[in-house]
């Protein structure tokens, strides 16, 4: 939650009064299914819900050269705020170049390990 002022025609910045939750380093371990032609190459972003609340969108980046192919493990390393224990996981795709190009990559499976070595 934030608030913002006026005074005269000078807008002061908002400041928020959110309590802030610790955050932690978690890893993101994907491993998608076997679709024929459920390549994917472009960006993923992750939301994270619990029952302590939702954290930002977060890139899911990590050194690999390309992401999501099939029927492939993927690791990334996130850091996120604590949302309490995990009750639902988003994953949003933007492929690239061409936008428009359905995405037919799915996960099989996404695993969230803890503070991991």
């Amino acid at each position: 939650m934030s608030y913002g002022s006026r005074i005269g025609h000078a807008r002061l910045p908002d400041i928020d009064i959110s309590p802030k939750r610790p955050s932690s380093l978690l890893q993101v371990v994907v491993t998608t299914s076997d679709i024929p032609d459920g390549a994917f190459d472009g960006v993923a972003y992750i939301t994270l819900t619990g029952l302590e609340g939702s954290t930002a969108e977060l890139p899911l980046v990590n050194s690999q050269p390309s992401n999501f192919g099939v029927k492939a493990t993927d690791t990334f390393s996130i850091r996120a705020a604590d949302v309490g224990a995990i009750n639902s996981i988003t994953i949003r795709i933007v492929s690239y170049p061409i936008p428009a190009v359905p995405c037919r990559t799915r996960a099989n499976c996404v695993n969230i390990i803890p503070n991991p070595p």
